[in-house]
């Protein structure tokens, strides 16, 4: 069982019983050593520069040589990638457009309950706004987050969070990553080189690649915080190389993941 104290301007993890080295000690040492590195506060404000010269960039600079085509993408990408004159669009970007869709579900999995935030801001509001925005609409959310007690995340439990929680959740994250895969590895040349005119002229294309970036960026993050969370106790290599591999290791990771303790009596979520 572990507090959450703050020294030295970090949120540090502390374990009330002392480390042993076993179990999540490892795992521990690691949130540990990044919340020494960094401060709390210095970890908000870097989140709200990225999500402001993100934003600045997207709106002001990002390339914007193909508007039609870029309401074509879209209105393909929600028809199953077939435009208005049945033809198939780019599969290399609508692969990108779908895994667009499944990183909010990994993020949702990895906020709900472990990602509470000690200062009342509510995670699922801009859950769910990433949905349609990416990192647009975590990256707030992210900038105002602070470090929240167990007993908070006890109670922020629920039949919703229970889902994301599950590992039929996981395998279906799976399930979907692998058939967005078999679009990537049978993409031609030609695809590829179709998106990457497509990066250099299409304002939503060019946005949408960022966007995949940016979440890839921040998922180790929360992987790390909330295996704390979690008590991993699968081993630090393990864990350390799932939280870097770009969307799969985070996928993986859900499956993988224990369960989250038991809650004490008093910490137990109302009904």
């Amino acid at each position: 069982m572990s507090r959450w104290s703050k020294g030295r301007g970090a949120w540090i993890s502390v374990s009330a019983e002392g480390r042993d080295g076993e179990g999540r000690g490892g795992v521990e040492s690691l949130v540990s050593s990044l919340a020494n590195a960094v401060s709390s506060k210095s970890i908000n404000v870097g989140f709200l520069a990225l999500w402001l010269g993100f934003g600045v960039y997207a709106f002001k600079f990002a390339p914007n040589l193909a508007t039609v085509t870029d309401r074509t993408l879209i209105q393909a990408s929600l028809n199953m990638g077939i435009d208005e004159d049945g033809v198939v669009i780019n599969r290399v970007f609508f692969a990108l457009f779908n895994v667009l869709g499944l990183w909010p579900v990994i993020y949702a999995s990895l906020l709900l309950p472990t990602g509470v935030s000690g200062n009342k801001v509510p995670a699922w509001p801009f859950v769910s706004l990433s949905m349609f925005l990416g990192a647009f609409g975590l990256l707030p959310y992210f900038a105002l987050w602070e470090p929240s007690r167990m007993d908070k995340v006890y109670r922020s439990r629920s039949r919703i969070t229970n889902f994301f929680e599950s590992k039929a959740n996981a395998l279906l994250v799976l399930a979907a990553l692998g058939y967005l895969s078999t679009l990537v590895l049978s993409a031609t040349g030609s695809d590829w080189a179709g998106y990457f005119q497509l990066f250099d002229k299409s304002r939503f294309t060019h946005v949408s690649t960022l966007d995949f970036c940016v979440l890839t960026l921040l998922a180790p993050f929360w992987v790390l915080n909330d295996a704390e969370r979690r008590n991993w106790d699968k081993g630090d290599t393990l864990l350390t190389a799932l939280s870097l591999v770009p969307l799969y290791g985070p996928a993986l990771y859900l499956l993988l993941r224990p369960k989250l303790p038991n809650a004490p009596e008093e910490a137990k979520p109302d009904e």
